[in-house]
Order: C-alpha cells, then sequence, then structure tokens
C-alpha cells in the first residue's frame, strides 16, 4: 500500500487489507499485490500519483501457509511536473517556468542545473525558485542562460526523483551588427565591389538573430557621412535567418580610407577602409607631323607623373619620355618621332587615387594631317540631324599641307586616294595650308545614313593620306515614346505627376493646356506657348531628361482643383530631332470643405465646394467608404452648385451612424475627391435600461444587481458627446407601486451611460418595476418580485408547551408551523398546528420539559 510521507504505520494485516492504520479504505491505484517465485524479482508499476510528492510504502508477505511477515516501509517521492514558459521566451526577458506547488517538494530542493551546470540560486544570480515558479535570469546569470536553444533544466530535490523539462529560448532583439566580410572593390572605376558585404544582426549578448521579426530586417548600406564616393546597386537587403548578405552594390568615384555604413534604425556599424584607386583610363593621341598630341584627365593627388613611349606593341619595350608632367596636368605632346611609325603611350602615375598604369594609346605621326572645325561644321553639336540632312550642310575642316583634297567619307579603312574618292560623300581643294576648306553636303543627300560616323582624310598633292578625323555622327530618327506614355499619375486638387518614357536620350517639353484646347505644334511645346504662341505660366511648362526607356517623372504644382487638362509632350535628342506634340488627358480632384455646423445625426450633412458645373456634370457617384450612395433628396445624397448634401434622415444605415465618415465622390475624367467627414449621434431621444434592477435578499437592502440606462438618440446611437451624454437621470418607482424605493435615484450618466450604485428596497410586491426619466424621455425597467420569508417568528416556553409570534403573511396560500428536536438545520417536521395567511401566532403543546425544540414557519403563495 502507499500512503502520504509521514503517516502513522499500519499493520501487517492492514497493508494486506489495503487499509490505512485507521482503516480507512486506500484508493485502487494505492494498493495492489505481485506473487513472488522465491528468490526471484517482481515489479509492481503504481500510477495515478501526485507529481512533486512525498509517500510511504508499506509492503507484508504471505505465503501459502498464511504466513504473515510484518509490514516493512519504503520510502520513495515523484518528480515535479514543470512547464516550459512560451511567452516572450528569449533571453531579453526572464524565463518564468510553473508548477502545482508544493511546499515539502520546494524546501527539499537542493540545486537547479542547466545541462550539466549547477546554477546558483539569488534575485541578482542564475534562477529564483518561488511558490509554483522557477525564475531564470538571463539579465544576471551565466553565459548558458544567455544564450538560445533547447535548455534541458534540471531539479534535484532530496527524496524525489529528479524533475526535468526542456525549455525552449529564442535569441533577443536586434542590439548589434557584425560585418563578417567586408567589401573590396573590384580593378575598375564604376564597376561592382569583387568582395560583397556580409552583415550578421545580433542580440545583446552577441547571438545571431535567427528568428523574430529582426531575423528578416531590412539592413540599409550607404556611403559613410563625410566620405566622397557614389554608392549604388541594391543598398536595402533583408536578412535571412539574421544575415544580410549584399550582391551588386557599386561604386563610383576615388578615395583613400572609404567606408561603407549599415543601419537597421538606430544601430549601425561601419565597414573596414578600402580605397578607391584606379589608373587614368580616357588617355588618347592625336598624331602630328614627328609628333604625338596626348590629352587626358588630371591625375589629382599624384606624387609622380610619367609619360611612357613604346615603339614594340601595346604591351611591351616602354620607357619614360621624360617629358615633365605633374597631377595637374590634363596633355603632353612627344615629339622627334618618325613619321609612318606607330607609338603606344602610357602613363605611369604613383600616390594618390589614380595611380598605377593608363590605358595604352596609340598613334602614327603623318606628314599630312587632317583638322576638323567641329564647331562651324554643321549644327556644331558633331550630329547631323534630319533636319540638317533635308536642308543640306557644310563640313569645315583643314589640311596641313598647302594643296591636295579633302574628301568626307564614311568610317573606314582607306588604302589610297582613288578607295577615298570611289566612297566619298564629298571632297573639296585645298587652297592653303591649315586654313579652313569648306566640305559641301547637298540637301537630302542619300548617302547619308542613320548611326553612321563620318570622316575627314587630307590626301596631299603626292598622294599621302592623313589619318582619319570623325567629323559627325548621323543621328536621323526622333525619339519614339513608349507605349501608353506620356500620362499622368498622382492626381490630387492642385498637383499631379506627369511620366513620360522614350526609347532614346532625349528631352522632354510639355504644357498644360484647359481641356479641348488647340493641340500646339512640337516646336511650341518645346516653346513652352500654346497654339496660338501665347507664352503659358512658369508651373504650366517644364521639360524632363530622359534617359532610354527609363521612366522619367515631372510634378506639376499650383493646377486649379476639379479642373480637366491636355497636356502636350514633345521630345527632342541631342542631335537636335523634335517629335510630334503627344496627349495626356489628367483632371485635378476637387478640394471638399467638411461641415462643421450641427454636424450631427440629426440633420442634413452639406459639404462645400468651389462650383464647376463640368466636374459636377461628370460625377458618376458617391461613396461612403466602399458603399455606393443613392442620389435623390428622398434618397442618400444631392449634388449641386457648390454643394454635396448627404441625408440622415432618408439614407442608408451608414448615414445614420456617427463617426469620421470617408466621402469619396467619382467624376470621370478626374482623380476622385475625398473628404473625411467627422459626424457627431443626435439629441436624447429615448432611454434604454442596459441592466435589469435585480432585488437583494433582504427586505430594506440594496439591489443585486444596480440598473444601468443607456441614453440614445433618435437612430438608437448611445450618445458620448455633448450636455446630453452627462445628463441626470432620475429613478422612482413605478407610479402606483406599495414598496419603498431608497438611495441615490438621481445619477449623471458618463458618456451616455447612467450607473446607478446604491438604490435600495423596502417592501413586498409582485411585478415590481423602476420608472427612468430625462426630462420628457421616460422608461420602465423589467418588473421584479419583491418576496421575502417571515422574519420575525419568537418563540416563549411554557411547562410542556411554547408560545410563538409572527407577522401574519398576508397572501399566503399555505402556512405550516414546523418543529424540529434535533437541530436548526434538520429533523423539521410539521407540527400539524392550523394557521391562515392572517395568523399572528401559535401554541406547541405535549413538549419535553428541558428538550431544546427548534421552530419555522413554512409558507406558500403571496409575498
Amino acid at each position: 500500500m502507499i500512503l502520504p510521507g509521514g503517516s502513522a504505520v499500519p499493520s501487517a494485516a492492514q497493508v494486506k487489507a489495503g487499509t490505512d492504520a485507521s482503516n480507512g479504505v486506500l484508493a485502487g491505484n494505492l494498493k495492489g499485490n505481485v506473487a513472488l517465485t522465491a528468490n526471484v524479482e517482481a515489479t509492481a508499476n503504481v500510477t495515478g500519483l501526485s507529481d512533486g510528492t512525498a509517500y510511504d510504502i508499506y509492503v507484508a508477505a504471505q505465503d501459502g501457509a498464511l504466513n504473515l511477515t510484518s509490514a516493512i516501509k519504503v520510502e520513495a517521492g515523484t518528480a515535479m511536473i514543470l512547464t516550459v514558459d512560451s511567452t516572450d521566451n528569449n533571453v531579453d526577458n526572464n524565463i518564468v517556468m510553473t508548477f502545482t506547488d508544493s511546499a515539502t517538494w520546494r524546501t527539499s530542493v537542493t540545486a537547479v542545473k542547466i545541462g550539466a551546470t549547477t546554477l546558483t540560486a539569488g534575485a541578482a544570480a542564475d534562477y529564483e525558485l518561488a511558490a509554483g515558479t522557477l525564475t531564470l535570469h538571463s539579465a544576471t546569470g551565466i553565459a548558458a542562460l544567455k544564450t538560445p536553444g533547447t535548455w534541458n533544466i534540471t531539479v534535484l530535490a532530496t527524496g524525489y526523483p529528479d524533475s526535468t523539462v526542456n525549455q525552449s529560448v529564442l535569441n533577443g532583439v536586434l542590439a548589434s551588427f557584425t560585418v563578417i566580410t567586408q567589401p573590396a572593390p573590384g580593378v575598375l572605376n564604376g564597376s561592382v565591389f569583387s568582395s560583397q558585404p556580409v552583415v550578421t544582426l545580433k542580440d545583446q549578448y552577441n547571438n545571431t538573430i535567427t528568428s523574430g521579426a529582426d531575423s528578416t530586417a531590412n539592413v540599409l548600406a550607404s556611403v559613410k557621412t563625410g566620405d566622397t564616393w557614389t554608392l549604388g546597386g541594391t543598398t536595402t537587403k533583408a536578412a535571412s535567418a539574421g544575415i544580410a548578405t549584399f550582391d551588386n552594390l557599386t561604386y563610383t568615384g576615388r578615395q583613400i580610407g572609404a567606408k561603407m555604413t549599415f543601419a537597421k534604425a538606430s544601430v549601425t556599424i561601419d565597414s573596414s577602409a578600402f580605397n578607391l584607386v584606379f589608373p587614368v583610363s580616357d588617355l588618347a593621341a592625336v598624331s602630328r607631323d614627328t609628333k604625338v598630341n596626348l590629352t587626358f584627365t588630371a591625375p589629382a593627388g599624384a606624387t609622380t607623373v610619367q609619360l611612357h613611349k613604346s615603339s614594340t606593341s601595346a604591351v611591351a619595350g616602354f620607357a619614360d619620355t621624360g617629358v615633365a608632367l605633374a597631377s595637374a596636368s590634363t596633355g603632353a605632346t612627344v615629339e622627334g618621332l618618325t613619321n609612318g611609325t606607330m607609338y603606344w603611350f602610357k602613363l605611369a602615375v604613383t600616390g594618390g587615387t589614380y595611380a598605377g598604369d593608363s590605358n595604352v594609346a596609340s598613334s602614327t605621326p603623318s606628314s599630312v594631317i587632317a583638322t576638323v572645325i567641329a564647331s562651324a561644321t554643321a549644327g556644331g553639336d558633331a550630329k547631323i540631324n534630319l533636319t540638317e540632312k533635308a536642308a543640306g550642310f557644310n563640313v569645315i575642316a583643314q589640311s596641313s599641307e598647302s594643296s591636295g583634297k579633302i574628301y568626307l567619307v564614311p568610317n573606314g579603312v582607306y588604302a589610297d586616294e582613288a578607295a577615298l574618292d570611289t566612297a566619298k560623300i564629298s571632297s573639296a581643294l585645298v587652297a592653303a595650308a591649315n586654313s579652313d576648306t569648306t566640305i559641301a553636303v547637298s540637301a537630302a543627300n542619300a548617302a547619308i545614313t542613320d548611326t553612321t560616323t563620318y570622316q575627314i582624310y587630307a590626301v596631299n598633292a603626292s598622294g599621302t593620306l592623313s589619318a582619319g578625323v570623325n567629323a559627325f555622327t548621323a543621328d536621323l530618327t526622333v525619339p519614339v515614346f513608349a507605349g501608353t506614355y506620356p500620362k499622368s499619375a498622382n492626381v490630387s486638387t492642385t498637383t499631379l505627376d506627369l511620366k513620360v518614357q522614350a526609347d532614346k536620350i532625349c528631352t522632354a517639353f510639355y504644357v498644360l493646356l484647359p481641356d479641348g484646347a488647340t493641340a500646339p505644334s512640337g516646336a511650341q511645346v518645346k516653346a513652352g506657348t500654346d497654339a496660338s504662341d501665347v507664352s503659358l505660366a512658369a508651373n504650366l511648362k517644364g521639360n524632363i531628361a530622359l534617359a532610354a526607356n527609363v521612366e522619367a517623372t515631372a510634378n506639376v504644382t499650383g493646377l486649379s482643383d476639379g479642373t480637366a487638362y491636355d497636356i502636350y509632350v514633345a521630345a527632342q535628342d541631342v542631335a537636335l530631332n523634335l517629335t510630334l506634340s503627344a496627349k495626356a488627358d489628367a483632371g485635378t480632384s476637387m478640394i471638399l470643405t467638411a461641415d462643421n455646423t450641427n454636424n450631427n445625426v440629426d440633420n442634413d450633412i452639406v459639404i462645400i465646394f468651389t462650383d464647376n458645373a463640368t466636374w459636377r456634370s461628370a460625377v458618376t457617384s458617391v461613396k461612403i467608404g466602399a458603399t455606393t450612395l443613392t442620389a435623390g433628396a428622398a434618397a442618400d445624397y444631392e449634388l449641386a452648385a457648390g454643394t454635396l448634401t448627404l441625408h440622415p434622415a432618408t439614407g442608408i444605415a451608414a448615414l445614420k451612424t456617427p463617426g469620421t465618415w470617408s466621402i469619396t465622390v467619382l467624376a470621370t475624367g478626374y482623380s476622385d475627391s475625398t473628404i473625411n467627414q467627422n459626424v457627431t449621434h443626435g439629441a436624447l431621444s429615448a432611454l434604454a435600461v442596459t441592466n435589469q434592477p435585480l432585488p437583494g435578499a433582504t427586505n430594506g437592502g440594496t439591489f443585486a444587481t444596480q440598473p444601468v440606462v443607456t441614453l440614445k438618440d433618435q437612430y438608437n446611437n448611445t450618445i458620448t458627446s455633448g450636455a446630453d451624454a452627462t445628463a441626470n437621470v432620475v429613478a422612482s418607482k413605478k407610479a402606483g407601486d406599495t414598496w419603498t424605493f431608497g438611495g441615490t435615484t438621481t445619477k449623471a450618466a458618463f458618456a451616455g451611460i447612467a450607473t446607478f450604485d446604491n438604490l435600495t428596497h423596502t417592501g413586498r410586491q409582485i411585478g415590481a418595476k423602476i420608472t427612468f426619466v430625462k426630462d420628457a424621455v421616460t422608461i420602465d425597467s423589467s418588473a421584479f418580485n419583491l418576496i421575502f420569508p417571515v422574519s420575525d417568528l419568537a418563540a416563549v416556553s411554557r411547562d410542556t408547551k411554547v408560545n410563538l409570534t409572527f407577522t401574519a403573511p398576508a397572501g399566503a396560500t399555505t402556512v405550516q408551523l414546523h418543529k424540529s428536536s434535533t437541530s436548526a438545520v434538520a429533523g423539521f417536521a410539521d407540527t400539524g398546528v392550523a394557521l391562515t395567511s392572517a395568523s399572528l401566532s401559535a401554541i406547541v403543546e405535549g413538549l419535553t420539559n428541558g428538550t431544546q425544540y427548534w421552530f419555522k414557519l413554512v409558507v406558500t403563495g403571496g409575498t
């Protein structure tokens, strides 16, 4: 048998009988027997015990001859069931495990462990054990209590098996970053980082944040404040399991000791410093007679700058030319060269952000040199457009020779003058060395084709050719607007966005005209005028720089509300090819002004606007929230000149409900017009008893349920504001009732609710009611019964009898006098004394002197 620890010791016979030392029969799971074989261990499995409880187990054995041993005691204690903490169970919080409290078990606890490590008890240490709770302190505890994972917690208690639980604990919130892969630039300026940064998100204990919202937080990369380089690519990266891996960040510019800053809200970290150092990449060479002119970007900040030359190849044989250069130099001339020999040049730079070898430029000095006077050729922009081709144009060039010819030909390789003559667009004789020569190109010359580059060659009298020099490139296509462009977007009351996209680099010009205005030409759009050449206001015209196939946006402001516009757009490319004008339509939304006068559900709500008959005629619907309203004087709304009137009285339920109404007016060709209209409840119209009164058990006491009365408007909305929201509600017994009403019968409402708290009732009545009144508005409570038993029964002893007196139970159906000689609560029986609803007393005879009797009246019916 199994008894609570410390119980009285039973005898062997009681153990056999399954009773405790007081012969109390034990529950079935706390007793039993096991058949034994000599010298062989047997086992009984006992179930249904309480956790964290100490038990005394008594065993007695009886053989086949009925010899019974003495009872032997075995002590045992059950392990405590620990329940894990699943609320905010992370290292930023205490971990509170719960159990069904047992003070005996708690006082037996000797140690608490996490894994194999014994913890220290204390409010500022590892844990605290209290009634029903085991609290682990991450903040003040050992490192294991600051580490997320599954904690194996063991509680050791003397006399009990170990109590264990596996507690899942998560990481804390974001507290810091670690850059685990530092950024490293590539070899070219303007390219992607060769080593893209990787950032790990950490909590306050340096745990990687692998779960929770911060594990997928967006990390923003930016140029460190004060740095001068430019960061590009996807600079915001969502972390995965607490690791943000950037993959396409780019850099542009040069700087020593550049850094990136990574941020999430107020948590930031800088990368290690890196150097953006790139050699000069624009070295260019132009041949002259026995010399070469070179140009390049000045290698600012350089320590040394040398110009190297090779006549072997682009990769070998380089030596310093000895030309003196500095970090501010942008050009150089190398003289004493051999005409007809190809030379290769490069800059060798040390120090600064241009350090290293530049690109290689090649040139072959020639005794004949051609030069294009670009500023005097065609439009002076090194391009020929459709207009210039149609009208014809001139190329102005020079030859270093005093005679010969200058040829205009398509870009190519020409072996001799005959080849030039065959391919020429036009040519002209040279009149003098290094003087302007005009090469005329005829109007609409078919040999000028789109995207082709054209060059000039100078040829001397001996037939020696100069190097070819670019004169211009033909650009003979106007920009083409993409898809649905141009178009308007984000149209509001006075602003809109104009969105434009074209197939090439160009500038888009635009004008805004009244709806239906005569369409202007592309040239008029570019000039910012209407079709009559009248200049428009500054906010009604403008231009946008476009990249090829990339949408660009212009924000237009200062417009009139509720107005339709025609937007005309024309685009011109760098070759000055101008499109025809294209139109986009837009209509601004109307500015609606909310009604702030008597704006409650008892009145019409009148929203006003600056009238525009065109806009009004375009209105298709009015909505409250997502619900479309019905127009009409006896319906939801009416739209008239300058007014939108909403009718609560005849409208839908939403128009009878106070709150902030989201009103939207939809008009064809116009952006939706919206207003948030605040509407309050109406005036007091009715009362509602939301808590009905219920009397208490005692006559003359307070109501067990005190009444609550709500003040309502005509649409049953609770009156939460205004004077009526705090009005006094007066309670009284209903006219004609006979009971007495007491307590604080006048109660001021709060936010439209009057809550009574100490009303009393005295007297008896079936179907009693309370009437509540505010001005002329009244309501009765539900009926309730004031029924209370006789409470003044009194007894006076006499010789072998007792005289009893009491209040007559008026209206009763039956009245009996019961007697008990056992107690005040048991043994009662009818005395048989005849009583009625008018009886005031009774005598019970034939009693035994010296015996105590108890009496009570048993009444049915009435109050």
